[in-house]
């Protein structure tokens, strides 16, 4: 019996794998922004998996003993959903639990991608990127000067290790990496090599928010080993920290205001442009996810507990963020979308495990930002959801 239960774990886990494994496959040959030219046969190739996915691990959704996390988000999926139905407005359903779903299933079942898996990948992506480049489909290049896209606004150095994905994917995907292998990686020389060529991938992507993540959450974990306090209110609050200071830049742009590098490529990375003498409303242009941020929370005004309707939320027209658009979209049942996200990220810190801890501190911001990649069929999102049950004593590099 107890060999039988081996082999449907090692099956689930499998077949986890297959599945990240064809979304990698598809991210790479299929342009997942062009939806207006999408066919059905393209639509069909994106959806069919994660609903089988989603099918064949029905009976894990629901258990008796559920973790916090899991519970969050079974409280968010029951909530949202009776206030759609509330609201006889049930179309977003479907997509609900499209998102919901295969994160409790991967929760629940404990799956997870090993650090050789995902170096793999990473090292494929590239070698995929530097052949579409040179067939002309990759845009960006993958040296410095390559580029083609982006140059009124100095960008020219510009790279992206995808074909056809935009360079805030590839940052992401680099930003992984870089942690994941600077924590688990146990060989020194492949520690190097993995940091180095994420950092590479990483820098010059352009990619403002993933730097930005990429500094304070090495400068969070920097004060947190410092300090190393056993204080539980202290940690909880510093693992928080990294969103606080991400969205005072974006509530208060000010304060870039006060920035002059008197340099071409800083300047073109913070500001767009290759000169850091702008205004406030230059600054804004390049950064006006708050624009979207306030368009949401009007339609939640009006309806603060259940939410909006889907048709308000189409005038809108916005997808870059998940977390607001849900918050208008659902009303208060986002307390506990926000609830999973913030034990995923303060029970990580707690337990030092800081490669759960950068994943969450990523989905969030991530969800507040640049969501519309952040998605179930998405092998960036399930790159992420699988090392959420990252274990470096089963996949460790030696």
């Amino acid at each position: 019996m107890g060999t039988f239960g081996m082999v449907i774990k090692f099956d689930k886990n499998s077949f986890f794998k297959v599945i990240v494994i064809y979304y990698w496959l598809l991210i790479l040959l299929i342009d997942y922004g062009a939806t207006s030219n999408r066919s059905s046969t393209q639509y069909f190739l994106i959806m069919l998996p994660i609903i089988f996915y989603i099918l064949i691990n029905m009976n894990v959704i629901v258990r008796k003993r559920v973790t916090l996390e899991v519970f969050s988000l079974l409280m968010f999926l029951f909530f949202a959903i009776s206030f759609s139905i509330v609201k006889f407005d049930i179309n977003p359903i479907f997509g609900l639990l499209i998102w919901v779903l295969p994160i409790i299933i991967v929760l629940n079942n404990k799956v997870y991608l090993s650090i050789k898996l995902v170096n793999t990948l990473f090292i494929l992506t590239i070698v995929a990127g530097v052949f579409a480049y040179h067939i002309g489909v990759n845009v960006y290049g993958y040296i410095p000067g390559q580029s083609t896209t982006n140059l009124t606004q100095g960008l020219w150095w510009r790279i992206s290790m995808f074909p056809y994905s935009t360079p805030p994917l590839s940052a992401v995907f680099a930003l992984i990496v870089l942690i994941l292998n600077f924590f688990y990686n146990n060989s020194f020389k492949w520690k190097v090599f993995f940091v180095i060529l994420s950092s590479y991938f990483l820098v010059l992507s352009g990619s403002r928010t993933a730097l930005i993540v990429t500094a304070l959450i090495l400068m969070t974990l920097f004060i947190s080993k410092i300090f190393n306090s056993k204080m539980t209110f202290l940690k909880k609050a510093l693992s928080v920290s990294p969103i606080l200071m991400f969205l005072t830049l974006f509530i208060f742009p000010e304060f870039l205001l006060i920035l002059d590098f008197n340099n071409p490529f800083f300047n073109s990375l913070i500001f767009r442009s290759t000169d850091s003498s702008q205004s406030l409303n230059e600054i804004l242009k390049t950064m006006n996810r708050q624009t979207i941020w306030e368009d949401y929370f009007h339609i939640y005004i009006d309806s603060p507990i259940i939410g909006g309707s889907s048709e308000e939320i189409k005038e809108v027209g916005h997808s870059e963020t998940m977390l607001f658009r849900y918050l208008a979209l659902y009303g208060l049942s986002i307390i506990f979308l926000l609830s999973f996200l913030y034990l995923v990220i303060a029970n990580s810190l707690m337990k030092k495990n800081y490669l759960r801890y950068a994943i969450g501190i990523i989905l969030f911001v991530y969800l507040l930002v640049y969501s519309s990649y952040f998605q179930t069929y998405n092998f960036i999102f399930l790159l992420l959801l699988g090392l959420l049950n990252f274990n470096n004593s089963k996949t460790s590099v030696k």
